[in-house]
């Protein structure tokens, strides 16, 4: 299944008729004092361009969701707000794009603090936590509504303002559990986990395999392809869009699929708004860029992720890679490390108890909240999801509950 065919795409009118309807039921009701009403609520929003940053290629799920959201935020201001976008870092790398916020160069953007930890070390912390959430797909849903909740707890907005942002979305995405993938042979025990070269995305990631007995490379993503076809790397822990995105389904023959034990997930891609710009805007426009960043952006990226993830498990499968189960020797390896990293997040802060029983309280409290929703039985699990379940997917009382939550902090 092409993208153009993707829900996300194909859905993004629903998701722009129901904001809409959304501000302007609210805006007559007799709460309107509160938002405005009728044509008077656009008196005290200006006309103003933003400058816009996705972090990915035009044709990827965050960025066609920023096309879904400024519809959005267009029809809901008739037109005084719209978007410039920039693509693939064009106005400001990834490692960079927080300064490029907090000056002003980018008023929008999608961003990974993870490249920041000393700047923000909340998000550094949840980061080393991400084994606690649940294997992808349901995990996606367990991760977003759960870290929603702790960040919207205090930590973020506290966070972001010191370095100069205005956090909309933390997380923007949840990606519940890395992928391994292998070129010529399998990974599956700590006997063929040992020496293994493997590309991974991050420290905390680094630590994992080492733990494996790997050894860990830092090959960039545009390396990969050629690393992996050569031999130069043997495996890579990485996204499932990001092997489709780069090609790798061609050079593979091994995927680790496994539901008990996996690399952590990665929750550290977030959607901020220059604080500079936020202060300047009326809080109608400001309540116009909260809300729909929750109600079009948050399931269009969703959504798309998930079709993203199952379109992935199709070409891999039509190309012949195999999937493989982890033995228990290299399960139990990874669940021990895993622990002892939660352990020592309760260990290295004064509050660390507090944080990680917060951290796990919370996640728990989603897992069952998705559960109770229904969507155990439509996501199923990694091994079975596809492009047809995909299609099928509901998101609306999902989304509806991460709104729910966000309505006691918009502006």
């Amino acid at each position: 299944m092409r993208v153009a065919s993707s829900p996300a795409r194909a859905g993004k009118k629903l998701y722009i008729v129901a904001v809409v309807m959304t501000v302007m039921m609210a805006a007559c009701s007799t709460g309107g004092a509160d938002r405005g009403s009728g044509a008077d609520r656009f008196a005290d929003i200006p006309e103003m361009t933003l400058r816009v940053q996705s972090a990915n290629a035009p044709d990827t799920a965050p960025s066609r969701a920023f096309t879904v959201w400024q519809e959005a935020v267009e029809e809901a201001t008739d037109g005084r707000l719209t978007f410039e976008m920039f693509y693939a870092g064009a106005l400001a790398p990834l490692d960079e794009v927080e300064e490029a916020l907090s000056s002003g160069l980018v008023d929008i953007a999608t961003h990974v603090p993870a490249y920041s930890p000393a700047e923000f070390p909340h998000d550094s912390t949840v980061q080393r936590l991400n084994s606690l959430v649940e294997p992808a797909p349901l995990g996606t849903l367990q991760g977003l509504g759960a870290q929603t909740e702790f960040a919207l707890g205090g930590w973020a907005e506290d966070q972001f303002a010191a370095q100069g942002l205005k956090p909309l979305l933390v997380p923007a995405a949840m990606i519940s559990s890395m992928q391994l993938v292998c070129g010529d042979e399998p990974v599956r025990s700590l006997a063929e986990a040992e020496g293994i070269r493997v590309r991974v995305p991050s420290e905390h990631h680094g630590t994992e395999a080492t733990a494996l007995g790997m050894t860990p490379t830092a090959t960039t993503n545009a390396e990969l392809y050629e690393a992996v076809q050569r031999g130069i790397v043997d495996c890579a822990v990485m996204s499932p869009q990001d092997v489709r995105d780069l090609g790798l389904v061609d050079v593979i023959d091994h995927w680790m699929l496994d539901q008990q034990a996996g690399f952590s997930g990665f929750s550290s891609f977030h959607l901020s708004m220059s604080k500079s710009t936020w202060d300047t805007l009326p809080v109608e426009a400001q309540r116009v860029l909260w809300d729909t960043a929750g109600e079009a952006y948050l399931p269009a990226i969703t959504e798309g992720y998930l079709n993203d993830v199952a379109e992935t498990m199709s070409q891999a499968a039509d190309a012949g890679v195999q999937f493989h189960s982890w033995r228990d020797d290299l399960r139990e390896r990874m669940l021990a490390h895993q622990s002892a990293v939660i352990d020592s997040v309760r260990g290295e802060k004064d509050d660390g108890e507090a944080v990680v029983a917060g951290v796990v309280e919370t996640h728990e409290k989603w897992a069952k909240l998705v559960r109770d929703l229904g969507y155990e039985t439509q996501l199923g699990s990694f091994e079975t999801w596809s492009s047809g379940s995909a299609g099928q997917l509901q998101l609306d009382s999902f989304i509806g509950s991460v709104v729910e939550l966000r309505e006691a902090h918009r502006p």
